[in-house]
């Protein structure tokens, strides 16, 4: 629509148009009427008054404006087509439409593109709006398998003439898997928040969890593959390992449950190198809506690592431990005197071995060496090597390897292990049983039901923040009245002991001692269980097979051990009680005629021994983990109250704390770790808390289960890929369908970096050049879509980088190689990747709703846009355009000419008479027509 007006800077000078009339016909009108109507008197007035107006306008500023619609704004509307915004594809076409017509009257231009992985010019810029919803519609799609947010805005920004008026409407999910929109979302002006959800059956998996301990061919392990599902399902569940050249497959019936789950699968790898493991999950009787995410892949590449360093503190203390470690040629060993000189100590010369051993090696041997503290440090943390540390003797029987005071003054070498020699005592459950029949009397002070209340209370000042307390009462019945508490909960473990009420009828031990044991059996985090029960021992002698079962199998499966505290009992009360606890129950008989003692007594009876620095007791060492790879073929017998005993016995141990997060595979007598071992940095640390030199493992260095278990610890400890140092260092980072390779290694002179992806099956990519460069170039359509290079090693980049692409799922191998002048390898670096699925397929990676909405808000702010409030009137994107442009006249210069010209024709006519022309053309046809005559 057009439209033009007259505008005035100074409208209030439009007043002076008043004088100057005034001026003019003034003294036109004073003259004598004879001279009035004289042409030059009234063409001199009428140019007075010419000049006289145009002064005026000049002065107060005159502009003719035309109004126009602006022709200069421009919308690219960019529309998320990936498949998680496809979920709500109705209501993000709706909103584009809505867009689009509101857009329509208002002169815009507008465009739309189309993205996903990629992007797709769906409307070019156009002022024919009427159309541009059709051709939306009906325009070729992106790859939907991925979302880039920032390569869709960087595309559609070049879209525009006139990016001055120009905004940039995002439609989308926010749910992004590729790039980062944060990068450029200042050129956005609006975004159109349009939430996907997933609402259909579904069941991903999300991880497969491989050991994180050295694996061997051979070795049975157990593979964790990580399944979320939105609801319960029954299937199967599909393990693939395929080496490069056979395949080996395992199923498992699996069922479901709603949420996050691990699901266990026993396999064995019967061939070294690279491995590539792949499940997949199917449903039964369900279609899924996303199938993509049922599959998922791994890799584990098995190599022999058996290089040994041997530290010994004496000559010849390592001879069994080598006789073991050689057979059959498993470990190449070298054995070394800590006390020498001449032995490897620096970290190259560390770095020639996979494993260290330190046999009955103390801080202060290692002292001896300059730095060698910390290379050892060096040697795991950094580069992954495995460390073994061995318990031993010194020349006069005391702790060497681990003795507390050495290790005081340790810095590095005492982080690096999984135990910690201090002294301590071992962490306790209790669980006391108080007797409220009637023979206990009422809860009054004297009683000896108040007593038991008393004694139950200062059982808690005999625990240590470590230890747990539980109490229960019974009669007929049994009263759960505190759960198994932690001692640091002070304040509810005294209000419950406080809330013990008496006043039953008969006494019954057997559902009270087994509801007590199972309490204490599931409590997994202590080393000793005990039940203390306080009676005054008035039990029918019918219970007794019963509770005497129940005391003896809870010893000897859980190792509970059962203590009573008998108020004034009879003779055979005191005779039953005492078979129960000290026979059965490996605990005490307290049998008591003076109440006062009872608090004593009953805290006496958890005082737990500290764990001395030395040990000479002989024991069977206990299993505590079965399905560790460490015990895989080492035979277990169960012993009264330690079940998963070894055959094999050992005559002493050195008093250690395991760390919170070390893994303890077999522990000794009062549950102290006797093998403890854990992650650390890079590396692995395990340490053996007695001696493998035949002073106290006479047994277990002969035993066909001792060498098992000393070959499956160091091998447990192995690096999980080559420590030694690459003349090549390169990295892999890897996103979603996006690879970088960098390469920090310098070049010599007319040296370069090239490389190649393969696949499993031997499909080969180059990373030395475009897909389509080069001799052999392949055409755009021919390229494999599923792997590619983006950008290669290049003189541009200076060899130092390659990116490329890969969205098939499928181990792959990443190989980056030096070459010289003429193209000679000089030095190759391997790495692997394994792609599963995209992004887009994770329907629980996307599953926190205000975090998208968060980051959306954060992307229009950033881009000084907002996000749209109202999907269905989304008039805020209009705002800031103008819709009409104002043409500007200045005629000013022009009326000054014209005052200058009438002024100068004023003067000319005052000074000199002139005709009209019609006036000369009459007196020359007058004159001819005279001439006519004559």
């Amino acid at each position: 629509m057009y439209r033009s007006f007259i505008q005035f800077g100074h409208p209030w000078l439009l007043l002076l148009l008043i004088p100057a009339a005034a001026l003019t016909l003034i003294p036109y009108f004073r003259l004598n009427k004879k001279y009035r109507k004289n042409r030059n008197r009234i063409t001199s007035m009428v140019l007075h008054g010419i000049v006289m107006t145009l002064a005026v306008l000049v002065l107060s500023g005159m502009q003719i404006v035309s109004r126009v619609p602006n022709e200069k704004n421009e919308i690219v509307i960019v529309v998320d087509m990936s498949e998680t915004e496809n979920t709500a594809a109705k209501r993000r076409d709706d909103f584009v439409e809505t867009l689009i017509e509101q857009a329509r009257y208002d002169g815009f231009k507008i465009g739309v593109v189309t993205f996903g992985y990629d992007q797709v010019l769906a409307v070019p810029l156009t002022y024919d709006v009427s159309k541009v919803f059709e051709q939306y519609k009906y325009a070729d799609l992106p790859d939907s398998t991925a979302t880039d947010i920032a390569a869709a805005v960087n595309y559609a920004k070049d879209l525009f003439s006139h990016p001055e008026t120009a905004k940039i409407v995002v439609v989308t999910d926010g749910k992004e898997t590729d790039g980062n929109a944060a990068s450029v979302i200042r050129t956005v002006s609006a975004v159109a928040h349009i939430p996907s959800e997933y609402t259909d059956y579904d069941v991903q998996i999300t991880a497969i969890e491989l050991p994180d301990t050295h694996i061997n061919v051979g070795d049975a392990v157990r593979i964790g593959v990580k399944i979320n599902a939105n609801e319960k399902f029954s299937g199967e569940l599909t393990l693939t390992d395929f080496n490069g050249l056979t395949t080996e497959t395992v199923n498992a019936a699996v069922n479901v449950n709603k949420g996050e789950q691990t699901v266990f699968i026993d396999h064995a790898f019967t061939s070294g190198g690279l491995h590539e493991l792949h499940c997949n999950v199917t449903l039964d009787g369900v279609k899924e809506t996303v199938i993509q995410n049922n599959d998922y892949y791994a890799y584990e590449y098995l190599a022999v690592y058996n290089k040994v360093l041997v530290y010994e503190s004496e000559l010849g203390q390592s001879t069994a431990l080598e006789s073991i470690l050689t057979e059959d040629e498993a470990f190449d060993v070298t054995v070394v005197n800590i006390l020498d000189e001449d032995i490897p100590t620096t970290l190259e010369e560390l770095l020639r071995y996979d494993q260290i051993i330190m046999n009955n090696v103390s801080f202060s041997d290692i002292s001896g060496h300059e730095d060698l503290e910390e290379n050892i440090y060096a040697f795991v943390r950094d580069y992954g090597g495995g460390l073994f540390t061995v318990g031993g003797n010194d020349s006069v029987g005391e702790a060497h390897a681990y003795n507390r005071k050495d290790m005081i003054y340790s810095n590095y070498y005492r982080q690096l292990l999984p135990i910690e020699a201090i002294k301590y005592t071992p962490p306790v459950a209790v669980m006391i049983l108080i007797d409220r029949s009637g023979s206990m009397g009422q809860d009054i002070e004297g009683s000896n039901f108040w007593y038991a209340k008393a004694g139950a209370a200062s059982c808690v000042n005999a625990l240590t923040e470590r230890d747990y307390i539980g109490a229960m009462t019974f009669d007929d019945a049994f009263q759960m009245v505190l759960p198994l508490t932690p001692r640091t909960q002070e304040t509810k473990i005294f209000s419950s002991i406080d809330k013990l009420t008496a006043g039953g009828t008969a006494t019954v031990f057997p559902g009270a001692i087994e509801k007590a044991g199972m309490e204490l059996r599931d409590l997994k985090n202590v080393d000793k269980r005990h039940i203390i029960i306080v009676t005054d021992g008035g039990v029918t002698e019918d219970q007794r097979p019963d509770y005497e079962s129940l005391i003896d199998n809870f010893y000897k499966t859980d190792g509970i051990t059962f203590s009573t505290v008998l108020i004034g009992g009879d003779k055979d009360a005191i005779e039953r009680m005492t078979y129960a606890s000290e026979t059965l129950g490996h605990g005490k008989l307290y049998n008591i005629s003076d109440n006062s003692t009872l608090m004593r007594i009953m805290r006496e009876d958890l005082n737990a021994p500290e764990i001395e620095e030395l040990s000479l007791e002989p024991f069977h060492p206990v299993i505590t983990d079965i399905l560790s790879p460490v015990v895989k073929g080492v035979e277990t017998v169960d012993l009264e109250g330690a079940k998963n005993s070894m055959t094999m016995e050992l005559q002493g141990f050195y008093g250690v704390r395991a760390r919170n997060s070390a893994s303890t595979v077999i522990t000794g007598p009062y549950g102290v770790p006797l093998y403890s071992y854990w992650k650390f940095g890079n590396g692995s640390v395990g340490s053996f808390m007695s001696d493998l030199n035949g002073n106290w493992s006479s047994e277990l260095l002969v035993d066909e289960s001792g060498k098992t278990l000393v070959k499956n610890i160091l091998n447990g400890l192995m690096p999980l890929s080559s420590i030694r140092e690459e003349e090549v260092s390169a990295r892999l980072t890897e996103g979603n369908y996006s690879n970088h390779v960098s390469v920090f290694t310098p070049l010599e002179e007319g040296e370069r970096y090239g490389g190649s992806v393969t696949d499993m099956s031997g499909n080969t990519v180059s990373l030395s050049q475009l897909p389509t460069d080069g001799e052999n170039a392949e055409s755009a359509d021919n390229i494999n879509p599923a792997v590619y290079a983006t950008v290669p090693f290049s003189e541009a980049n200076a060899y130092s980088r390659a990116e490329f692409v890969v969205k098939e799922g499928g181990v792959y191998t990443v190989k980056v190689d030096k070459l010289d002048s003429d193209g000679k390898i000089l030095q190759t670096i391997t790495l692997y990747k394994a792609f599963s699925y995209s992004q887009e397929f994770d329907v629980y990676g996307f599953s926190d709703p205000a975090a998208i909405t968060e980051k959306l808000n954060n992307f229009a702010t950033i881009g000084k846009g907002s996000v749209i409030a109202d999907l269905d009137d989304p008039h805020e994107v209009f705002d800031g355009f103008e819709l009409y442009v104002d043409r500007v006249f200045d005629p000013r210069l022009l009326f000054i000419i014209i005052i200058i010209v009438a002024f100068l024709l004023d003067i000319i006519v005052r000074k000199f008479k002139f005709k009209w022309p019609h006036e000369i053309i009459i007196e020359r046809n007058k004159k001819k027509n005279e001439k006519k005559v004559r």
